[in-house]
């Protein structure tokens, strides 16, 4: 135990039961976050439901074709999830983000495509300036930080929003796609060092929806920044 649990002892994000050491989630809360586990797609990696013939897509994606090679995600976004998400984005909960990161690591662990290999460049998704001016920080990049020190990964703020969009929460599929069109774009700075040229890059999100935010995201790597492979790692899938 800390000195410091005596003087200022942590508490669960959820349930306020006081914990010890550098924890934010108690054992029982963090077990309420349903867990992604096989089977699951292996395109959008939301979890199936029910018997499952070795299917290698959801019905969600058996039309789609996004920029990214796959996405996988720590679990699904249960009601205990959106709180958790809501405190730490529009509360300010910053203190939550090494807790975060962990579950983000346990996700890069459970998914045996990403640790089959160690030379990932880790991208956030970015916000918009006067989003982020907001809000004061950005949860992607900042949770991002965590698990790529977590991991010994490389990190990079490669990517800006230069379009202020509607929140996608409101919006449709059909929407979505069509609200984030151009929104992204590689740094200047980043294109003229060829920083994304042939890497492998895992795209951080805090929460995986449609697809449509961290497609445009890849499909601006790819593109523009000429990247070999991308891939969406995010806290949850919605």
């Amino acid at each position: 135990m800390r000195l410091l649990d005596f003087i200022y002892p942590s508490r669960c994000e959820l349930c306020e039961q006081d914990l010890t050491g550098n924890h934010t989630l108690c054992l029982s809360c963090t077990a309420l976050i349903k867990r992604t586990q096989s089977p699951y797609c292996q395109y959008c990696g939301k979890n199936f439901e029910g018997l499952v013939a070795d299917l290698p897509r959801c019905p969600e994606c058996q039309d789609l074709h996004f920029a990214f090679h796959f996405a996988f995600s720590y679990g699904a976004y249960t009601r205990e999830a959106r709180t958790l998400i809501a405190h730490y984005k529009y509360l300010r909960r910053i203190h939550l983000t090494h807790s975060l990161g962990k579950l983000l690591t346990q996700a890069f662990k459970d998914e045996p495509r990403l640790t089959a290999q160690n030379d990932w460049l880790v991208i956030p998704v970015p916000l918009h300036r006067r989003r982020q001016q907001w809000r004061w920080f950005n949860q992607s990049s900042e949770i991002g930080k965590a698990f790529a020190r977590e991991n010994s990964l490389d990190f990079g703020e490669v990517l800006t929003r230069t379009k202020h969009t509607q929140r996608q929460a409101l919006l449709s599929k059909k929407q979505r796609l069509q609200n984030l069109k151009g929104a992204f774009k590689m740094k200047q700075k980043h294109l003229r060092a060829q920083s994304t040229m042939n890497r492998s890059i895992i795209l951080i999100d805090d929460v995986y929806t449609t697809g449509a935010t961290v497609h445009e995201c890849a499909k601006v790597l790819k593109d523009s920044g000429e990247a070999e492979k991308v891939v969406v790692l995010t806290l949850l899938r919605g």
